[in-house]
């Protein structure tokens, strides 16, 4: 009678990812790239058109669900209790790296952000609705072109990947403020990319983008309570 070795299933060792995504080809990530950026460039032309005002909000959503039906689920997680002490904490370094943001542009001269110029006590509750929903899509912003960054250009060493991608994405995402700054290379690049890379760290630790949208709701919020009382001071 023929004997038969019994063989052992190969035991696959799973080993858990440190983003999420990265078995998201490179064409699906050059297609929410594109959805993404044209959003807002179409924008930038067009700042009057309502159609492309819808745009700006879908695409980035577009863009998320390109990369998987659950790529949303996986980038914004419900926070946890112990989450909390975190956010106030990078909320108050953000605003830190502003100052200090501030400081460097004095040397360059700066330009004021536009909705300083609007923003009151009448229309504070408006505002602060729109950026609940317009912070969503610059988080989103920030973390397809990090995660593209991180998953797609290769290092050997694990620290320069990650150190590169969290770099890069912040200059873009500063970049993406130049129109607002008046096309002021330094104040949008260098200034906001600085305060972004300070406001990012959250999610580079705890991995939960809602964490760093909660930061950059509170950062703004905190800006504009300042500018709003600083403008009632001097009336």
């Amino acid at each position: 009678m023929e004997n038969f070795e019994k063989v052992e299933p190969d035991l696959v060792k799973v080993v858990e990812e440190k983003y999420p995504l990265g078995e998201v080809s490179l064409y699906r990530w050059i297609i929410s790239l594109i959805i993404l950026n044209s959003s807002f460039f179409v924008l930038e032309l067009f700042p009057d058109n309502k159609v492309f005002g819808i745009l700006f909000l879908v695409g980035p959503i577009v863009s998320i669900f390109v990369l998987g039906h659950k790529a949303f689920r996986k980038l914004f997680k419900f926070p946890k209790l112990r989450d909390i002490p975190a956010v106030f904490g990078m909320t108050f370094l953000t605003l830190f790296a502003a100052v200090v943001s501030g400081i460097v542009l004095k040397r360059f001269g700066s330009v004021d952000n536009p909705i300083v110029k609007v923003i009151s006590k009448d229309n504070f509750n408006l505002v602060a609705l729109m950026l609940l929903v317009q912070l969503v899509i610059e988080e989103i912003f920030f973390i397809v072109w990090f995660l593209f960054l991180y998953h797609k250009v290769k290092f050997k060493s694990e620290v320069l990947r990650e150190s590169f991608a969290w770099v890069v994405s912040s200059l873009l995402f500063g970049a993406m403020h130049l129109s607002t700054y008046d096309f002021n290379i330094v104040q949008a690049i260098v200034g906001i990319g600085l305060i972004r890379f300070v406001l990012s760290s959250i999610y580079i630790r705890r991995k939960n983008l809602t964490l760093a949208y909660m930061v950059h709701f509170l950062y703004d919020i905190l800006i504009l309570l300042a500018v709003v009382a600083s403008g009632n001071i001097q009336s």
